[in-house]
């Protein structure tokens, strides 16, 4: 037997209730409550509903607290002047947030997907704002790291390329910071990594940096050193050799004596290369303390000598000895 649904109006003051139920009054099928004075409230039943408004956007004032998840087919925007606040996880608290997740496209799909871009202030207008990305509280606890990613890496598909710009074609470029301090935080970063062991990393243009270890102190014979070989010009009296002499050449324009210190008073580390240049007139005696100094050729040990106009090259093999050779050393 077919039973028949019927819709009953119900007006009371300012609610209305819309009920449709079975022909035989045995159950009620859905419910509809409209009710409110200046605003309007509704009810809707705890299956699956949609509201919907064909002749315009819905307007929603107030805070909006939603439970589960929201899914926007469109534009999402604000009024101007308001600003937008994405986050997941309460600000004040000790637990831990969700996962805020930024993005464009199916990442279980085939087709490719759109740009996702971040931005402040319009690209034909006034200067924009900035954009700060960080992670954690720079006056408490351990920070997160911050990811910048292009593809994953359990694909078997080319990621795509991660941009850093400033400026643009007709303007002058900002700075690009890496590791910069910040102005309250006296706190130097850790370590800044730019690229990959095994990749090459290309830079464009001229990299200048503030601070290079020098390839001439006792701690850094695999460091950064020079393009030539400046020179330390011994004018009188014996000499010692210090760690500043590692990768230059010591020149001596009159007879003297330059001395290679132990191992023991100067550590210079392995590898650590000295030239000697005698000028004219000049013999330059090349001694060495309690290590040991072998002339290349015959392995002969002791001081050297090098008659004027001559060159020569020590280097040290282990922590106690140097080899030596050269032109006009005997």
């Amino acid at each position: 037997m077919t039973k028949n649904i019927f819709t009953d109006l119900t007006a009371t003051g300012r609610t209305i209730t819309a009920t449709t139920f079975l022909g035989d009054h045995s159950g009620t099928i859905n419910s509809i409550t409209i009710s409110g004075t200046a605003s309007t409230t509704m009810t809707l039943p705890s299956t699956t509903a949609t509201i919907a408004r064909t002749d315009a956007a819905q307007t929603f004032t107030g805070t909006q607290t939603f439970s589960g998840q929201i899914t926007a087919n469109g534009n999402v925007g604000t009024t101007a002047g308001t600003g937008m606040t994405v986050f997941t996880g309460n600000t004040t608290t000790t637990t831990a947030s969700a996962n805020l997740i930024i993005r464009t496209g199916n990442q279980t799909g085939t087709a490719v997907s759109g740009t996702t871009t971040v931005s402040t202030g319009a690209t034909s207008g006034a200067g924009s704002g900035a954009m700060n990305l960080k992670t954690g509280d720079a006056t408490s606890g351990a920070s997160g790291g911050i990811n910048i990613l292009s593809g994953i890496t359990t694909t078997s598909g080319n990621s795509g390329t991660v941009n850093i710009n400033v400026g643009t074609a007709a303007g002058t470029a900002g700075a690009i910071n890496i590791g910069t301090l910040a102005v309250a935080n006296s706190v130097a970063p850790s370590a800044i990594g730019i690229g990959t062991s095994g990749v090459t990393t290309t830079v464009n243009g001229t990299l200048a940096a503030a601070t290079i270890a020098a390839g001439t102190t006792a701690s850094a014979a695999s460091g950064a050193g020079y393009m030539g070989l400046p020179q330390n010009a011994t004018t009188t009296g014996s000499y010692t050799v210090v760690a500043a002499d590692a990768g230059t050449h010591i020149y001596a324009s009159a007879t003297r004596t330059i001395t290679i210190n132990s191992n023991a008073n100067l550590a210079l580390p392995i590898g650590t290369t000295l030239t000697f240049i005698a000028g004219s007139g000049a013999t330059m005696t090349i001694a060495i303390t309690t290590d040991t100094m072998y002339l290349a050729g015959p392995g002969t040990t002791g001081s050297r000598t090098l008659a004027p106009f001559g060159i020569a090259t020590a280097v040290k093999l282990t922590s106690t000895t140097w080899i030596i050779s050269g032109n006009g050393l005997t």
